[in-house]
């Protein structure tokens, strides 16, 4: 293959190449292209000292059209850094690419193309807020389309002549991007050959078969002949080769693991046994029976240290200040709430004690509107600033006095 890259922009076309010998057509191709769409002469040709580049005709052409012509010193790539840089990156993404899926080398020119797509349209330079794309041709590019190469694909079949019981649909393989059209490039298994076609549906979700190596397994993982994207059907092995398998660790390792196979909640996240261990003895320990007053908590262990957490909340938010008792007046009493939480199944997952006041005991007109609610909800809060942030009339300190009338404490003021 042959790169050429705008100095300027660092946009990458790319030729595919039998012989070398084909590179001098290849830059005329090429010279007449970037005239056409940049309106601009080619100035310098900077290249290494390969014999497609010193050739007699391509001296003459480029001494013809005034095109200067740089060499890099002899095994001094350096000087040539950047299509060298690139050359390697595009090599490295098209075997990155090939080897994701096990896709045949023979597509290898079909890979390189891809990666140049992709860079071209996502590679942004430093110091640069902008594509290679979009310096070169003054848009924003489209990517919206792009998709895994080497996936498996199915291709809307257009034979004109097909049964009413034919498929209408054939196997392929995600080659990429057609240069011509608006199109995706397939391998059409049936046809066995590349297709351009744009009615393609691409199953970026379905399973991955990977080899990995032996020595580095430790558990076997076994796996049923459905899960393996293989086109033959397993056949029934003989008993003795049965018995050497089942000693053997799994070829195949899952990438995207089938729903129905997740025992529990996938939200949950990794479980250790540690972890299931500390929540085992913490639920042994909670109780699934609400008591009514202080006196029949203080006999359970989980109900004290229920209370124990409620009062460091207090004490860490502030919710009061601790003063004299006015003469005269009537001190509002407290009270402990004690109710359990539960999950989706029912199941008691925490004690929770709440210190709340007795509110019977208030009377209208003595601090009757300055009684706060002690457990306002986080959620209200960012329900309260997302319609403040709507509303562009609803002034900031009337919303925070109506958050405040709500209840939050002073934990929540200094947030």
């Amino acid at each position: 293959m042959i790169l050429l890259i705008n100095d300027f922009s660092r946009f990458v076309w790319l030729g595919l190449m039998k012989h070398k010998d084909e590179a001098f057509e290849k830059f005329k191709s090429f010279k007449a292209l970037a005239k056409n769409e940049s309106d601009y002469k080619i100035k310098c040709l900077r290249s290494d000292r390969g014999g497609e580049f010193t050739s007699n005709e391509f001296f003459n052409f480029c001494e013809e059209h005034g095109i200067r012509m740089e060499f890099s010193t002899a095994r001094t790539p350096q000087q040539n850094g950047v299509v060298e840089r690139m050359n390697r990156i595009v090599q490295q993404m098209a075997r990155a690419m090939l080897d994701e899926f096990g896709t045949p080398a023979t597509f290898w020119g079909e890979a390189a193309y891809a990666a140049v797509v992709i860079l071209n349209k996502t590679n942004v330079q430093v110091n640069s807020t902008q594509t290679p794309h979009e310096l070169w041709y003054g848009e924003t590019p489209l990517v919206k389309h792009f998709k895994i190469f080497g996936r498996k694909c199915y291709i809307k079949n257009t034979d004109e002549q097909l049964g009413k019981l034919e498929p209408r649909v054939d196997e392929g393989i995600l080659l990429g991007y057609s240069p011509h059209s608006k199109a995706y490039k397939c391998y059409n298994k049936r046809l066995g050959r590349i297709v351009d076609s744009i009615d393609v549906v691409v199953d970026e979700n379905g399973f991955i078969p990977r080899q990995v190596n032996h020595e580095n397994i430790e558990e076997d993982v076994d796996y049923s002949p459905n899960q393996i994207d293989d086109e033959e059907e397993p056949q029934e092995a003989p008993k003795e080769q049965i018995r050497i398998e089942e000693k053997t660790p799994s070829r195949y390792v899952q990438k995207n693991h089938p729903e129905s196979q997740i025992l529990g909640q996938k939200e949950a996240g990794i479980q250790i046994r540690r972890k299931i261990a500390e929540a085992s003895r913490y639920l042994a320990l909670l109780s699934s029976t609400e008591l009514q007053n202080v006196r029949e908590a203080c006999k359970y262990e989980c109900w004290v240290k229920a209370m124990d957490e409620e009062l460091e909340q207090i004490e860490k938010n502030n919710t009061w200040e601790l003063v004299s008792r006015p003469k005269d007046k009537n001190v509002i009493g407290t009270k402990w709430i004690f109710k359990n939480k539960l999950n989706e199944n029912g199941e008691v997952i925490r004690n929770k004690a709440k210190l709340v006041c007795k509110g019977y005991a208030q009377q209208e007109g003595i601090d009757f509107e300055e009684t706060f609610s002690p457990l306002p909800r986080l959620e209200a809060i960012r329900m309260f600033l997302a319609f403040s942030s709507f509303q562009k009339d609803l002034l900031r300190y009337q919303l925070l006095e109506i958050i405040l009338r709500g209840g939050v404490n002073q934990y929540y003021q200094d947030k």
